[in-house]
């Protein structure tokens, strides 16, 4: 099956294959197979979003308001925009309608603790609640980290915030290793 083109998103990868759920993180190593912290009773089915589809948009600005609720349709279009160096990869659970998670990965010059460049860098995760601890984060992770290899990029940085253990705890799962804390600090004038 080849590559087909979605418009917004540039080429899209043949169905994607595989388990993996997810501080800035580090792949440690080359990116090789996650073990799989969890078997599905029916495997989600892991595809790209297709956003000429009014229900993939829908749903994955559900699961994007869900995990980042300042989140404005500005902020999907943008993703959307990045073209070829970025994919949206969606989970669905058949028979039950709709999407239940959804990765975004893209591609970075730089980030934090990796030693090559360019770097794969996850840049979104969410599996709704019900559908956690059931292999769908897995699918996702390991789909993107196939998205990755197919451009010889051989490191996959991502990160969590510092109190979201159970993030940083899948993230360890999936073979990342946390490479740096950091504290963020503001201050008006």
């Amino acid at each position: 099956m080849g590559a087909t083109a979605h418009s917004g998103i540039g080429p899209v990868d043949p169905i994607f294959q595989g388990p993996c759920p997810w501080s800035t993180l580090r792949r440690s190593g080359p990116l090789n197979e996650c073990p799989a912290t969890a078997k599905p009773h029916i495997p989600p089915i892991i595809r790209p979003l297709d956003p000429a589809q009014a229900h993939d948009l829908r749903e994955w600005q559900r699961m994007r308001t869900a995990l980042w609720t300042d989140q404005t349709e500005a902020d999907w279009r943008a993703w959307l925009a990045r073209g070829g160096d970025a994919a949206v990869l969606v989970a669905a659970r058949a028979p039950r309608p709709g999407l239940c998670g959804f990765i975004e990965v893209g591609e970075r010059a730089f980030a934090e603790g990796c030693e090559t460049s360019p770097v794969g860098s996850i840049e979104g995760w969410w599996v709704d609640p019900d559908s956690r601890r059931q292999g769908v984060g897995s699918e996702l992770m390991r789909a993107a980290e196939d998205w990755c290899r197919r451009r010889g990029l051989t490191e996959l940085a991502s990160d969590a915030k510092i109190g979201n253990d159970g993030s940083i705890r899948a993230h360890g799962a999936c073979g990342f290793r946390e490479v740096h804390r950091l504290v963020l600090f503001r201050k008006g004038l």
